[in-house]
């Protein structure tokens, strides 16, 4: 599929069909959403999310990446999610039919594991990487995962950090950047301003927060032998 849209181009045609990308997605979902509005003006920011969750749909059902995988998965509460579709495409008439009559969700709380200091050598090339739990006695329903990964590295690039919910749902928060990484150099290593970076996950969509938590970090060695230390970290679950 295609999107088209009016615009100025230097050829005769006055609706190019190559626009798309976060250009074409961020005014289509906006679109959409005011539609939201107009039905119900009541909805929160959080309401919105909901509903476009539970209304979006698998587009490229059967999709596999080059080694095979499929690009959907079902999380522990058998909502299909995507790397690469998130939770599916947008269905403006069935979001704004389900606005309509919408119940507000509950208001937002929060539950967070201590900061977990776990300070080891993260082994070089190792596939699997070393994994640290946390356990939260909290039950609420998930919306979005947040992790605090202190490290440090000379190079973040090479880094595979992975979070794994209780229900044994996997999210990819990091992946390792092959080289060479810029036109001019295979070299060019990552290096953040802080060794603390901060990641965000909404594919645990509607699982329970109760239960271990794990993190597993892998160091790629991307043809060097650079090694790191994970330092710690600590989670943070917002739902309902």
């Amino acid at each position: 599929q295609e999107i088209t849209t009016t615009g100025i181009l230097e050829s005769n045609t006055p609706y190019p069909k190559n626009f798309g990308g976060t250009s074409a997605a961020a005014p289509l979902v906006s679109g959409v959403i005011a539609l939201m509005l107009e039905a119900n003006p009541d909805l929160t920011t959080r309401d919105i999310q909901h509903i476009l969750v539970r209304t979006a749909y698998r587009n490229d059902p059967s999709g596999r990446y080059e080694n095979g995988q499929p690009k959907w998965q079902q999380n522990g509460v058998e909502r299909w999610v995507s790397y690469e579709y998130g939770f599916g495409a947008i269905d403006a008439a069935a979001a704004v039919n389900l606005a309509v009559n919408w119940q507000p969700v509950a208001e937002e709380v929060s539950v967070a594991s201590d900061l977990e200091d776990v300070i080891e050598i993260i082994p070089n090339g190792n596939p699997d990487g070393i994994t640290a739990n946390t356990t939260i006695s909290q039950n609420i329903i998930v919306e979005r995962a947040e992790v605090i990964f202190d490290a440090t590295h000379e190079d973040w690039g090479e880094f595979t950090v992975k979070l794994i919910s209780p229900m044994g749902t996997e999210s990819v928060l990091a992946k390792p950047i092959p080289n060479p990484r810029t036109s001019n150099s295979n070299s060019e290593n990552i290096v953040p301003d802080s060794p603390e970076w901060k990641f965000i996950s909404v594919r645990h969509w509607g699982e329970s927060s109760e239960g271990e938590w794990k993190l597993q970090v892998i160091d790629d060695n991307n043809g060097n032998e650079l090694e790191g230390t994970w330092n710690s970290w600590k989670l943070n679950l917002y739902g309902y």
